[in-house]
């Protein structure tokens, strides 16, 4: 789920119906933990790369993930010590946070397989699904004038 809609208690009210989500979010969102709240300059000078912090709220579990550039993030399905390998490429010298992201890769490599949290690895391979799906449907048009009102679902579907 994209940052704008990402909040405590929607995740909480989708887990009381068995829905499970994972999403950035923003740090004013309501009942986010201030101590995760950092400034993304504050968050720059003191946290190295690939640092992770979460504080589980009312059973959602809220992250702070120092990548290029800071992450906030509020899942119901992962666990933070769930890490995967990724395939990552060196950031440009001209990077938000390139000091501290561009040692795990020495001077020589310019991709490297790195541990990232599971939880970034999902949410980088999902994020673009609903723009694909908002194009593809914007190809076949259904506000068509209709008296059965039914066939607006069909086209839903």
């Amino acid at each position: 789920m994209e940052n704008f809609f990402s909040s405590i208690p929607l995740f909480q009210h989708l887990r009381d119906y068995g829905i499970g989500e994972a999403g950035t979010t923003r740090p004013g969102r309501h009942n986010f933990p201030p101590e995760l709240a950092l400034e993304k300059s504050v968050a720059r000078r003191i946290l190295e790369w690939n640092h992770l912090s979460g504080i589980i709220v009312r059973g959602v579990c809220s992250a702070l993930w120092q990548d290029n550039n800071l992450v906030l993030f509020v899942t119901t399905i992962h666990d933070l010590r769930q890490l995967v390998l990724a395939n990552r490429r060196k950031p440009n010298k001209s990077s938000t946070n390139a000091t501290s992201a561009r040692k795990p890769f020495g001077e020589l490599e310019q991709r490297k397989l790195l541990p990232i949290p599971e939880m970034i690895d999902d949410y980088n391979q999902f994020m673009g699904v609903v723009d694909i799906t908002d194009q593809l449907r914007s190809n076949y048009p259904t506000h068509q004038k209709s008296r059965r009102t039914w066939l607006p679902f069909g086209f839903g579907l």
